[in-house]
């Protein structure tokens, strides 16, 4: 048996073989993703989408999301923050209600020294 006749030991760590795999698989998937085989780890940029939570002003109910957000981007890569509302887009003053939402999202994203795009 090659455990027992001093090949490898029952008690050998595994862990940097496991380490290597995930990385090597990770990277695999993340350069299909981008289209791009001279991919590096080291190059790659977070875009993170936000999904906030806002009143009928704009205003996030909890603008705790945001400096998450924040705080996971830490200055680098791009930020998607969006806000859902109900209802039809075609009804009227909607589109204009809309825009004032994005604007007020943007200025708190702004707040939070959050870089990317705000969508209502």
């Amino acid at each position: 048996n090659r455990l027992e006749g001093g090949g490898i030991s029952p008690g050998a760590d595994w862990g940097e073989v496991i380490d290597s795999v995930k990385y090597k698989l990770t990277t695999a998937v993340l350069a299909r993703v981008t289209g791009s085989e001279n991919f590096h780890a080291k190059n790659w940029i977070p875009q993170i989408l936000t999904v906030v939570d806002t009143d009928e002003g704009g205003y996030p109910l909890q603008s705790e999301v945001l400096a998450l957000a924040a705080q996971l981007q830490k200055g680098r890569g791009l930020n998607v923050v969006i806000s859902i509302k109900d209802g039809s887009f075609l009804g009227n003053g909607v589109f204009e209600k809309s825009q004032q939402c994005k604007t007020t999202l943007k200025k708190f994203m702004e707040k939070e020294r959050l870089t990317g795009y705000a969508k209502v």
